[in-house]
C-alpha cells in the first residue's frame, strides 16, 4: 500500500493542470475579495504556501514588496 505522501501526490498530480488553467481560480471574484479583506501593504513580504497554481501570489504581488 502506498504511503500517505504518495497518495497525496497522486491526487494532486491528477488535478494540477486543470486547477492551474482554471479561469475561475485564476481570476475569480474570491481573489479580489481576499485582497480587499486583507488590505495588503506595500512594505509587506507575503509567503505563498505552494498549494496550487500561484493564483493567490499573483493577486497579492501588485500590492506588496515581495511574494515568496
Amino acid at each position: 500500500m502506498a504511503d500517505t505522501k504518495d497518495l497525496v501526490k497522486h491526487q494532486y498530480d491528477a488535478h494540477a493542470q486543470g486547477y492551474a488553467a482554471s479561469i475561475v481560480h485564476a481570476q475569480g471574484e474570491s481573489l479580489k475579495r481576499l485582497v480587499e479583506l486583507i488590505q495588503p501593504q506595500k512594505d509587506w513580504r507575503v509567503l505563498d504556501v505552494p498549494t496550487g497554481g500561484g493564483h493567490t501570489a499573483l493577486a497579492f504581488a501588485p500590492f506588496v514588496r515581495e511574494v515568496v
